[in-house]
């Protein structure tokens, strides 16, 4: 049961197929109504159905694993829609999570649960016993159900039963297995017609949506609907009202089995006995797709007993009867009948007034001008007022004897179908400019969702789109990291979720962090006023973000799937889009690491560990530049070539290790003794190099050559090392005009240093 700080208002949870589907939409307007009647809040969880296989249906369950039982005084679930791929012993596991709630179930018995069912047996029974007695068919086919369906396997029974009532054999070659969806459809009827031996005069699906695909083979393979075959479905699903030719089916009592579902769990929250089970009968729709030609109205007598009138006094004595009679063809709710009789029982008076005064065009007109144009209650019923003016129009004429009367009446409904075809097309019109118009915001909202590049951008869209599109409340639950589902697998919800006000008026959005299994804090769950809200995953593939939250109080359902994708894609988007600025970020980091790493290599490649100078492959790198420019500018450089003295008599008498202290020494000696811009090299062992640029006179090089010797000797003073060090240079100099080769250099700077060496011995 739902907290105990909350209000005293009743809680009731809807676990739904879907929201904007016929079936799941009708159910929920049964419910709405009564809920609101009872004053009830409600919390609708359109899951789609439990492990389905096509699309993504399956990854919509999640929102089952949102439900806490806790926050609800009762459910109601739609079982059939939600159970239908599920075994009694997958149904019970799953009802397990709900233990102690009052629940409701539409459509299918569950054990221990008061349920709502309807009659698919008798059903579909009566629907193929139409078939067979009004048609003649013997010849069958029938497209099942998913077997693990109990709906499924109850209308093939009812199938079943019309044969064996008129001892028509059953043909296994007739029957073929669908799952409910259209695509199935289509290729049973490929399947079923792979049997040479196949030729039905009538094909009956277990559902309307299979009957369209079936119907769309059907056409591809030439046949002609309702004359070469006969093709029937279950379900009186919107969707049929737009194929040709009409479809014969059965109409699930969706809105009656949705208030009545309503009424049974306030019922049961208020201790009141209940029937486990309520049986409801499905209503046969024929149309012509069966091979009848359906007539726009009834000709109903409405009662049998009254005696034929030439008087308008007489016939008026009548019009609660002629109403009620005709009523049928409106299909209003239980709950308006009343009041819709008593509207149209006070247009009758008008009626009487105007055939009285001969007025053909008086109050009975203007009036019901008004009703149309303005009852809401009536309004949304108005594709059916034709079929209700044809209706009533015949119960009366059926009662009347008298010329003038007659004449008068046809001329006032003839007005009424003119003025009632009127209404409806503006009505129509006036849909499609709301459909246009919402299609047109959508299509803007859609540019700012996917153009959002944080959640703080996504919410202030949806604070924005919110209010065009009316919707009053608007709760964005997101997970700190997305979570992943795999339909095999548990599903294990993150602990704690992050809440986006996305409806009130502050400029930064609200957020609050609260535990995953509240569903939403009590302050937003439990409100002063009634409350609808709405829950729906919000995921791209098997990846999910969240969920968000909707108060339902924009009676068109497409919208939230609309809004749901849109957001689905923005956080996806972002999430690619971090992932993206993730990746360039690291790839920034390693391209600055690699260039520090490629930068040391080179320093490694070119220069001498020991001395810290340029070794022989960083000395011929820079000394050929300075080749290449020195030829180019015709400019002078002094190469110079040194080799340390006495270097194996430093290494026998003190060992290596003073030997490399000996070359590190003459290094740095060498370094300070030329500029910073000079090439200066050990090109291995104990041998270097110098090149000095634009120093090629008699004078600097001579003062170069003093300036390595006065720092050698300062050295050797100053007794850093337990010897002394010396270097013999020898040097060639280059001049353009001599075009001498970079190799030819290096040779007369050894012969110079050779000839320098022989002196020293001397």
């Amino acid at each position: 049961m739902k907290n105990s700080l909350s209000n005293s208002r009743k809680t009731i949870g809807i676990l739904i197929n879907e929201i904007d589907g016929w079936y799941g939409s009708l159910i929920l307007k049964g419910i709405k109504e009564i809920a609101l009647k009872r004053d009830i809040n409600l919390l609708i969880f359109p899951g789609r159905t439990i492990k389905a296989t096509w699309r993504d249906e399956s990854q919509h369950n999640i929102i089952y694993n949102i439900v806490n039982q806790k926050k609800l005084d009762g459910l109601i679930i739609t079982s059939a829609s939600l159970f239908n791929f599920l075994d009694t012993k997958a149904i019970t596991s799953f009802l397990h999570a709900f233990r102690g709630t009052p629940i409701v179930s539409i459509s299918v018995e569950v054990t221990n649960t008061t349920s709502i069912i309807l009659d698919n047996r008798f059903s579909m029974y009566s629907l193929v016993n139409h078939l067979i007695e009004c048609h003649n068919y013997t010849r069958i086919a029938f497209i099942t159900g998913p077997s693990s369906s109990l709906e499924s396997n109850q209308r093939y029974e009812g199938y079943l039963d019309a044969l064996k009532k008129h001892n028509i054999p059953l043909d296994l070659s007739y029957i073929a297995e669908g799952d409910f969806n259209e695509d199935s459809g289509l290729k049973a009827v490929e399947e079923l017609f792979k049997n040479v031996n196949f030729s039905p005069q009538a094909i009956v699906a277990s559902n309307d949506q299979m009957a369209i695909g079936a119907s769309i083979k059907l056409k591809e393979m030439g046949f002609k609907i309702g004359k070469d075959i006969a093709l029937t479905g279950f379900d009186n699903s919107d969707e049929i009202k737009f194929i040709f030719p009409p479809l014969t089916t059965v109409r699930q009592p969706a809105y009656e089995m949705g208030s009545m579902a309503t009424e049974f769990i306030c019922d049961l929250l208020e201790c009141k006995q209940i029937n486990n089970s309520t049986l409801v009968k499905g209503e046969l729709i024929v149309r012509e797709s069966c091979g009848c030609l359906a007539l726009p109205y009834k000709k109903n007598i409405v009662n049998s007993d009254c005696l034929l009138v030439n008087n308008i006094d007489s016939l008026m004595l009548n019009k609660e009867s002629i109403v009620l009679s005709a009523l049928q063809e409106l299909n209003i709710p239980p709950l308006k009948i009343a009041e819709t009789t008593k509207t149209l029982v006070d247009l009758l008076d008008y009626l009487e007034e105007d055939i009285k005064a001969e007025n053909i065009k008086g109050k009975f007109i203007r009036n019901l001008n008004y009703i149309l144009s303005e009852n809401v209650v009536l309004k949304t019923q108005a594709i059916n007022w034709n079929n209700f003016m044809l209706s009533m129009r015949s119960n009366i004429l059926e009662q009347v004897t008298d010329y003038k009367i007659l004449s008068l009446v046809e001329d006032i409904f003839y007005s009424a179908c003119i003025l009632t075809n009127n209404i409806l097309t503006r009505f129509e019109s006036y849909d499609g400019y709301k459909f246009r118009k919402l299609f047109k915001e959508t299509r803007h909202s859609s540019e700012n969702f996917n153009t959002a590049l944080c959640i703080e951008d996504l919410v202030k869209t949806l604070k924005n789109h919110m209010l065009k599109v009316s919707i009053q409340k608007c709760y964005l639950c997101l997970y700190d990291k997305p979570a992943k589902y795999l339909s095999d697998t548990a599903f294990i919800l993150p602990s704690k979720v992050k809440l986006f006000l996305c409806h009130n008026e502050e400029e930064d959005p609200s957020i609050e962090y609260f535990d995953t299994e509240k569903m939403l804090p009590d302050k937003y769950l439990y409100l002063e006023e009634r409350n609808e809200l709405l829950f729906k995953p919000l995921f791209i593939g098997n990846l999910h973000f969240g969920y968000i939250v909707f108060s339902m109080n924009n009676n068109n359902e497409n919208i939230y799937e609309s809004l749901c994708e849109q957001i689905s894609h923005s956080l996806n988007s972002q999430l690619l889009l971090n992932e993206r600025k993730s990746a360039e970020k690291k790839l920034q980091i390693a391209v600055k690491k690699l260039e520090k790493y490629n930068h040391e290599l080179h320093d490694i490649s070119i220069n001498d560990e020991l001395t810290d100078l340029y070794n022989r492959r960083g000395f011929y790198v820079y000394s050929d530049q300075y080749y290449e420019r020195a030829h180019l500018n015709n400019e002078n450089f002094i190469l110079f070539y040194g080799d340390l003295d006495g270097l194996k008599k430093i290494n026998d008498n003190f060992g290596h290790k003073y030997g490399d202290e000996a070359i590190k020494a003459a290094g740095k000696l060498l370094k300070k003794s030329f500029r910073t811009s000079d090439i200066v090299s050990r090109l291995g062992g104990d041998e270097f190099t110098a090149l000095t640029a634009n120093n090629c006179s008699s004078n600097t090089l001579q003062l170069i050559l003093e300036r390595i010797t006065l720092n050698f000797m300062q050295f050797n003073l100053a007794h850093i090392l337990p010897f002394e060090i010396s270097i013999c240079i020898g040097f060639s100099i280059y001049e353009p005009s001599s075009h001498i080769s970079f190799d030819e250099l290096m040779q007369q700077a050894d012969a110079s240093l050779y000839k320098e060496k022989r002196l020293k011995k001397k």
